[in-house]
């Protein structure tokens, strides 16, 4: 019988938009759910990592925009309760005293994240799941947070597929593709007339994948594709980034990252090689680029980078690449020129690599986000 286990904490509002959801995978599939409480303090402690993540203002406002704006896709209230992140861990061993009784979790979740309750006060959580011996559970929960840890789970929601794990709500058409399931909803009607800003830096591998379907993706919606090179480095420290955030995750984050990264490879059917020279220096290329900043010349860098591993810092690579040495030496007139278009980025909005900007307005970070730049673009 095939089988989901969902691991999740009521502080996360991922974790309660993909809990309104998880059941209706399983069911789709035919699938058992088996639901997973876990204290993500704990994972959070155990990884050395902050309970409350440090974030640049930029990001911290785009994933609030997005929380709201996958709120409204799903239909769904979602209300932050000004003492986010509150306590859980009476709420979760009240779940487990309830033998993890779906009922129990949507009230909990509502009472966190739609009706902003207390569900750090013990009465709060009696209201809401009876009167249930907590301190019976304290075992029980230390048991799976430690299951989590174990099985590398850093955060929620977690979904584990045949001891496969997929992170995040946005994860979860993967976990029913994994279960043989329906992926691919129908598309709504194109209206066109529309802008699509791809913020790109050749040093990501997310834009990589998304470089190869932002074009197409421009042409069926009818928009007006403009690429945006930036220099992403700059872009970070402009923003009190770190310079490589693959680097300071977490080790369990960063295997989960790399696994992640491939699976959307072998989604879009992208060959992807890790460059030698990763960090890559991007400079050259991206000056090399605004010469002629036309969707080949962009993907013939990506996929120098990302499919064949090369080092396009190095000029004897470009050189190899085709590139001449008179071109070599004019890209280093476009200095200025990198430096305007980073500017911009920041200005607009942007924090990381890929981001999408449609009509000059609503910002997207991330490939795994293309879906939803599509559905803007036609007017959703």
């Amino acid at each position: 019988m095939k089988r989901i286990e969902f691991f999740f904490d009521y502080s996360c509002p991922y974790a309660y938009l993909a809990s309104r959801q998880v059941e209706a995978v399983a069911a789709r599939c035919g699938a058992t759910l088996a639901w997973k409480p876990f204290l993500l303090g704990g994972v959070f402690r155990a990884l050395a990592q902050p309970q409350v993540l440090p974030l640049s203002p930029a990001k911290a406002r785009y994933l609030l925009n997005d929380q709201a704006a996958r709120a409204t896709e799903l239909g769904l209230p979602l209300r932050h309760p000004t003492e986010h992140p509150r306590r859980t861990v009476s709420a979760l061993r009240a779940t487990l005293a309830r033998g993890n009784d779906p009922a129990v979790i949507h009230a909990f979740y509502r009472a966190y994240w739609e009706e902003g309750r207390a569900i750090e006060n013990d009465a709060v959580v009696h209201q809401i799941a009876g009167e249930v011996d907590l301190e019976s559970q304290r075992e029980v929960l230390r048991l799976n947070t430690e299951e989590a840890i174990r099985r590398g789970v850093f955060g929620a929601p977690a979904v584990f597929v045949d001891d496969e794990l997929y992170w995040g709500e946005d994860r979860l058409w993967m976990v029913e593709a994994a279960l043989g399931g329906a992926v691919s909803p129908p598309a709504p009607a194109v209206n066109g007339g529309r802008t699509l800003d791809f913020f790109f830096d050749f040093s990501s591998p997310f834009a990589y994948l998304a470089s190869g379907q932002v074009d197409a993706l421009a042409r069926r919606t009818g928009a007006t594709l403009r690429l945006r090179p930036m220099l992403l480095g700059a872009v970070f420290r402009a923003v009190g980034q770190v310079d490589v955030p693959l680097a300071a995750m977490s080790e369990a984050k960063r295997q989960y990252t790399l696994l992640d990264l491939g699976r959307w490879a072998s989604h879009w059917g992208a060959p992807l090689t890790w460059p030698s020279a990763f960090p890559l220096r991007t400079v050259l290329p991206l000056r090399l680029f605004l010469l002629e900043p036309t969707v080949e010349r962009m993907s013939r860098l990506f996929h120098a980078a990302w499919a064949e591993g090369r080092d396009i810092g190095d000029p004897a690579v470009l050189r190899g690449l085709g590139f001449t040495g008179a071109e070599l030496q004019a890209a280093s007139e476009q200095k200025q020129a990198l430096v305007d278009r980073t500017g911009a980025a920041v200005d607009a909005g942007v924090f990381g690599a890929p981001s999408f900007l449609v009509d000059g307005q609503h910002l997207c970070w991330g490939q795994d986000r293309l879906g939803r730049v599509e559905g803007l673009l036609r007017g959703a």
